[in-house]
């Protein structure tokens, strides 16, 4: 009799399981079909070299690219939502306002907490860069002597504050207003 009962209510378990997930559907539509539904991908991304920019022929960039077949693939049109930096994206992205966001963004920790990421399709490696004939730092702990300026909100903030933790003495300055190039430039001239 107990083998009758137990396969009764794994029978009303499943049959169960399977009522809430098709109501779940009903309610809650995934990404992809409310993209379809819609007929448009909307694309959260940034105007730089890496990412999206307007050449001669046109709007281009490797991540452009890249969503632009995507979208093609899907058989919807892409409307791209142009932010200014990295920070403006991810807030952009937790209210809701993008489907994607196609902006050279590096999957960090702090991070992943919030956002669901993709596979990576590049690799970049983080660099110090100096301009040419100065001093150049041998390990870490040597930037403290160093004036260094980065991209507020961006992977290489998150990666100074753990430095911080290992070399207290460690400093430097987060700007918004400046691009990768634009700061590039600076340590140029």
């Amino acid at each position: 009799m107990k083998k009758k009962i137990y396969l009764i209510s794994f029978s009303i378990l499943i049959i169960l399981l399977v009522i809430g997930v098709f109501l779940y559907r009903i309610y809650f539509p995934d990404t992809l079909a409310q993209i379809r539904a819609r007929g448009k991908l909307i694309v959260l991304t940034r105007n730089a070299p890496t990412t999206y920019y307007f050449g001669p022929q046109g709007a281009t960039g490797f991540e452009y690219d890249l969503i632009s077949d995507f979208a093609r693939h899907l058989g919807v049109d892409l409307e791209i939502h142009v932010k200014d930096t990295i920070s403006e994206i991810l807030r952009a992205m937790t209210r809701g306002e993008g489907d994607i966001a196609a902006a050279a963004l590096t999957i960090t920790e702090e991070r992943s907490l919030n956002h669901l990421f993709g596979p990576p399709y590049y690799t970049v490696q983080q660099q110090i860069v100096c301009r040419r004939g100065s001093k150049i730092p041998k390990k870490l702990e040597d930037l403290v002597d160093y004036r260094i300026m980065i991209i507020a909100d961006s992977s290489y903030e998150e990666r100074m504050r753990k430095l911080k933790q290992e070399i207290p003495a460690l400093k430097w300055e987060s700007t918004a207003e400046l691009s990768t190039e634009q700061i590039l430039e600076r340590v140029l001239t």
